[in-house]
């Protein structure tokens, strides 16, 4: 029972990064979460190139991506768990003299949805389970900044593990690596830590983390690649992440969640100064 109590409370503050603890049967959650991020500049090959201002007004140029996604958990007993999330995208559009064809249109609609099978093999002080999952990429531009994803469907397999350290403190990680089955998109390895204090029944903190990094690369500049048709950053994309969240148990059952990060470094990709993500969270 106690293992469940800190399951819980992991629901609770770390939807983001699924918990290494089993749920237990019949057991688990659904989030709903808002999340918005505004940027005036890329990274392009490690170096932050900003946005051309609108013609003859000074004025910068701003892209804004929304996003609305559902995370569910569900134990099918104690061991085993199906985890399904889904989003729905509304990313802002830009166009850019130089460099051509980097930014595209703009997107409304479902991105990606994932479906998992996570198993839980050590649910005591310290947690362990091994996750396979699908994604299932929606027909969008994915060779545009704007695009929500990398517009290919790829196979998942993540290991998680956490650990209590008292009764109010718990570290989590996971390793996740990603195939896409596009030959024209890399595969992706990712790297997610966690760290929560409870300060009481009601309140807790969140101290969280994110390396993701293509395993493959091109040269941004390469004619030889094809500058008018490869994805400008989905096939060379490196993102490291820090932020902080609060999370307050509404009652037994619901609960809601603030978490705020900041993009450190990037290569071939978006560089958001902070992203902002508003979760409401209920458990059975």
């Amino acid at each position: 029972m106690y293992y469940k109590y800190i399951a819980l409370m992991l629901l609770s503050s770390s939807i983001c990064f699924a918990n290494p603890w089993a749920n237990g049967e019949d057991q688990g959650y659904f989030a709903l979460t808002y999340s918005v991020a505004d940027y005036d500049r890329i990274y392009s090959t490690d170096k932050q190139f900003h946005l051309q201002p609108i013609s003859n007004t000074g004025v910068a140029r701003e892209v804004t991506n929304e996003s609305l996604r559902l995370d569910a958990e569900l134990g099918i007993n104690d061991t085993d768990t199906v985890v399904v999330r889904t989003q729905f995208a509304n990313v802002g559009a830009y166009e850019s003299v130089f460099p051509q064809n980097v930014f595209g249109p703009s997107y409304e609609g479902i991105s990606d949805t994932y479906i998992g099978f996570k198993r839980n093999y050590r649910n005591r002080k310290v947690g362990m389970s091994m996750e396979l999952g699908y994604i299932i990429a929606d027909d969008y531009k994915a060779d545009a900044i704007t695009s929500p994803g990398y517009g290919s469907d790829a196979v998942a397999l993540t290991w998680h593990w956490g650990l209590i350290l008292t009764p109010k403190d718990y570290l989590s990680t996971n390793i996740q690596y990603r195939h896409y089955l596009d030959d024209n998109v890399s595969d992706q390895l990712s790297l997610n830590f966690d760290y929560t204090k409870v300060l009481d029944p009601l309140w807790s903190l969140r101290f969280f983390g994110n390396y993701a990094n293509s395993m493959g690369g091109v040269n941004l500049f390469d004619a030889a690649s094809g500058w008018t048709n490869f994805a400008f950053h989905k096939k060379d994309e490196m993102r490291l992440s820090f932020g902080t969240g609060v999370n307050y148990n509404i009652n037994s059952f619901w609960s809601a969640s603030v978490n705020i990060s900041h993009l450190f470094d990037g290569r071939n990709t978006d560089a958001s100064d902070s992203s902002l993500a508003v979760s409401l969270i209920k458990r059975f």
